[in-house]
């Protein structure tokens, strides 16, 4: 299974073969502009217009792979990169300030998250977030988020699309999405915190 990590690079690569064919065309229309023929086949009219509706005929192949790969990306987040910024994040509420996380978990990545999404969801586990509240309720920014949470919160979900990465047994399918960006426990995610104890 490909991490959002991997598609970001592969994207990439792929943005930069198409700048590398789109300097190709250029240099070769400017040869047959120019009537300065550099290039093996450019100085034949005919083989030289063949040749840039290849080039063009390539560059236009490899807009369909980015587009695809865009769509991979997205399946591996389970949204759009910014769905982390749906508004719907409820926060602990001014008398809850207090239901903080206890040591259970959070020294993985998939344990602080499931720890944050526990105080969020509340004492008994049924209120929904966001993954913007998550992000927040661990005092991480958009770019600590992206290169290393929000992919295994994907995988935590029992409903993600695939390509998610593999958490653990215990972490996964612990979160159940409601709604765009909007999430809560799983009746499995409430049995782990409450047999860890976490809320209080």
């Amino acid at each position: 299974m490909q991490s959002a990590a991997r598609v970001e690079l592969e994207l990439d690569v792929l943005a930069k073969r198409r700048q590398a064919l789109e300097s190709d065309l250029a240099y070769k229309q400017r040869q047959y502009e120019k009537d300065t023929p550099c290039d093996e086949g450019m100085a034949d009219p005919d083989l030289a217009l063949l040749l840039m509706s290849g080039l063009a005929r390539d560059r236009d192949r490899l807009d369909f792979e980015i587009a695809q790969k865009k769509l991979d990306l997205y399946d591996v987040q389970g949204g759009p990169i910014n769905d982390d910024d749906v508004p719907v994040s409820p926060t602990p509420a001014a008398g809850e300030q207090g239901c903080r996380v206890v040591a259970g978990g959070g020294g993985t990545h998939a344990g602080r998250i499931l720890d944050a999404a526990a105080a969020l969801a509340g004492a008994n586990g049924r209120r929904v977030f966001s993954r913007k509240a998550v992000r927040e309720y661990l005092g991480l920014d958009n770019r600590a988020w992206q290169s290393g949470y929000t992919a295994i919160f994907q995988g935590m979900r029992d409903d993600h699309p695939g390509g998610a990465p593999q958490v653990g047994d215990s972490h996964s399918g612990v979160f159940h999405r409601v709604g765009r960006g909007v999430y809560e426990l799983s009746g499995k995610g409430r049995r782990l915190v409450e047999a860890r104890g976490n809320v209080r």
